[in-house]
């Protein structure tokens, strides 16, 4: 956290979910837990300078950089779902907090592997899956049920 001006500092690593500027909003704009981006890292150099341009901050083409030039608390991970594991271990291995989507990977080992890297670095996870609580599954639950 930014003490000065107790912004929470975060690394976005990717930009490849479709859902990743519908909720990046919600979370620069919170009045009681601010968020700032300090860089975009993303495999594809187009998609990463384009988020990055639209949030203000540098783009960074490599993945180490990004964690480590870069002032942050934590990443948030948005890139390809076969990048997830790879982000999750060089994010971790750098004591960065961690929210990732789903699924760290399909992979039990793989995941087991990210899991265990995250708790030997004492980092916190967070693996979203916001849709579980959507009405409109719970409705369709409740039909099929």
């Amino acid at each position: 956290m930014d003490k000065k001006n107790k912004k929470i500092r975060l690394a976005l690593l990717g930009c490849w979910h479709v859902h990743t500027f519908m909720y990046l909003p919600l979370l620069l704009e919170d009045p009681k837990n601010p968020v700032e981006f300090t860089v975009v890292w993303d495999e594809d150099a187009g998609r990463g300078q384009d988020a990055a341009k639209r949030l203000g901050i540098p783009f960074e083409p490599d993945l180490e950089k990004a964690l480590t030039d870069y002032e942050s608390l934590g990443v948030i991970i948005q890139c390809a779902t076969t990048s997830h594991k790879k982000a999750v271990l060089c994010a971790a291995a750098r004591k960065k907090h961690i929210f990732c989507e789903k699924p760290i990977h399909t992979d039990i080992s793989k995941i087991k592997e990210a899991l265990a890297a995250v708790e030997e670095n004492g980092v916190k996870l967070q693996v979203g899956f916001v849709r579980r609580f959507d009405k409109s599954h719970k409705g369709v639950r409740d039909v099929v049920a």
